[in-house]
């Protein structure tokens, strides 16, 4: 059994062969993972909750965060009825060792907060913090002002200055609007085994950092070779084999922006071009999410289709259920990787998709529902995208991100 993080690890891979390298055997270097360690504890009480880089790690003080990359990170501290001394801590990890952070937690004047969203399901971001997805109860917060951003593909931003007052509860509903924008789908194979692959991965995860969840879209498959054993080709083979028999990679790793083919994918700067040049084309379709819910074992939801041009029958609907983040204690294969990022879970229906013809103006609504595993992680996220099936061309796609199930 895997142990899954909710924090975003950055990792850093020194490979000693690049230039030339493509997987298509077992065989091949070890990559030697180089990380830190991170001792988090909270002065005053226990059990506050730890932001790592800006992102909800799903842990609580005190508590010990490995396989963290080295270099700056940066830990804020909440607990509700507390207010963190200092703020926040910079932090530099230079060494394969173990640090301390220590942060006193100090009792504060507070309020309450809501926030709710039609539709559901959007970030919602607090003092540059991610606190979580609407509809969100958060109880505790030190008297004040903070920046709020509400966020949730195919509809545009909703920024506001909210104040906290002692003993109230302050209660938000935001409408959110659709935004006619231009999103770009980044698919990348890998495999276990392969490699050269955990570089590409770490090229993608900066990528996916950089651009942010409001420009691109990164979904990961895995690939049966060279290793028929990869944990996470295995447990979505059908999915995963859709995929490889649609695009056909020769080997290992291999990616594409909007059905593009990256030339060189341990180049950063080959993943950028194909990037940019999407990036300025026309938006021909809106993709937006609504009535999301899920159970212990089921996910449903419905999404529209809205053309801005005629889209003709050689096009599909494809969405996917990923998982965030995948983290293994040992790795799972001989390349040495333990992390793993937007790891591909299910189709809906299958990996044929769905096929779809629009007039112009014209919207489709799509209902659709994914069965949930057990041995899969709580953080998941439903991505689609249209595709032409003769040209690999792909229109547009869109996410939204479930809360915890």
């Amino acid at each position: 059994m895997s142990m899954r993080f909710k924090v975003k690890i950055r990792r850093i891979f020194y490979v000693f062969i690049l230039i030339g390298l493509a997987c298509t055997t077992k065989d091949g270097i070890q990559f030697e993972d180089q990380h830190a360690q991170l001792w988090i504890v909270s002065l005053g009480a226990d059990s506050a909750r730890i932001f790592l880089d800006y992102q909800d790690t799903g842990f609580l003080t005190p508590y010990l965060i490995e396989d963290l990359a080295l270099g700056k990170h940066v830990v804020h501290l909440f607990h509700g009825g507390f207010r963190s001394n200092p703020d926040s801590v910079v932090v530099l990890l230079e060494e394969v060792k173990t640090d301390t952070v220590s942060i006193e937690l100090v009792p504060a004047v507070n309020g309450n907060l809501s926030v709710n969203s039609s539709p559901d399901s959007a970030r919602v971001i607090i003092n540059k913090l991610e606190f979580g997805y609407t509809p969100i109860y958060i109880e505790g917060l030190p008297v004040g002002m903070y920046p709020l951003e509400i966020i949730k593909s195919g509809f545009s931003v909703r920024s506001d200055t909210i104040e906290i007052l002692e003993n109230d509860h302050l209660q938000l509903v935001y409408q959110l609007e659709e935004y006619i924008s231009r999103f770009v789908l980044l698919e990348h194979f890998s495999n276990t085994s392969c490699p050269p692959c955990p570089t590409s991965d770490e090229i993608v995860n900066d990528l996916a950092e950089s651009y942010g969840p409001s420009i691109l879209v990164v979904l990961g498959y895995h690939a049966n070779y060279p290793s028929p054993s990869d944990p996470m080709y295995l447990a979505a083979r059908a999915a995963n084999d859709s995929r490889i028999q649609f695009y056909l990679p020769q080997s290992l790793p291999r990616a594409f922006v909007d059905g593009l083919l990256v030339l060189d994918p341990l180049s950063a700067m080959s993943y950028q071009n194909l990037i940019e040049s999407q990036l300025i084309k026309d938006t021909l379709l809106i993709i937006a999410f609504q009535e999301l819910n899920w159970t212990d074992t089921l996910m449903k939801g419905k999404m529209q289709i809205k053309a801005l041009q005629s889209i003709s029958s050689d096009h599909r609907l494809f969405i996917a259920l990923i998982e965030d983040e995948i983290h293994y204690n040992t790795p799972p294969g001989s390349n040495g990787q333990t992390h793993f990022d937007a790891v591909l879970r299910a189709f809906y229906p299958d990996g044929n998709g769905i096929t779809i013809s629009l007039a112009a103006q014209e919207t489709e609504t799509i209902n659709f529902e994914i069965s949930l595993s057990t041995e899969w992680g709580h953080d998941v996220t439903v991505i689609a995208f249209v595709q032409n099936v003769l040209t690999k061309a792909v229109l547009q796609s869109g996410w939204t991100r479930y809360p915890e199930f």
